[in-house]
């Protein structure tokens, strides 16, 4: 079982297996929508920066499962959690299996 987090390393280009799946999720939580220049829809929602809510961190789980079924489906993801920590920002995390 594999954490995976909203915070962490930058990225290895040397990883492979698990590693590379783990760190692919970890670039996918770390996506907002109309970052990436052809993939405008692939990201979380950008009112999660500005006033994240109990509402949309349901909304944003939900969202990280779609994310990840669609652009890493090699990553078998167990749970999907998403808090607020003690200054109010959004935190995900998402939990891998073997």
């Amino acid at each position: 079982m594999t954490r995976v987090g909203s915070g962490g390393p930058l990225i290895d280009w040397t990883l492979k297996g698990q590693d590379r799946i783990a760190q692919n999720v970890r670039n996918l939580i770390h996506t907002y929508c109309y970052e990436i220049a052809y993939h405008r829809t692939m990201g979380l929602p950008g009112s999660l920066i500005d006033r994240p809510s109990n509402v949309q961190m349901e909304e944003a789980r939900v969202k990280v499962r779609q994310m990840i079924a669609t652009y890493e489906p090699r990553a078998k993801v167990k749970d999907v959690s998403c808090r607020l920590d003690a200054a109010g920002a959004a935190v995900v995390e998402v939990i891998l299996g073997d």
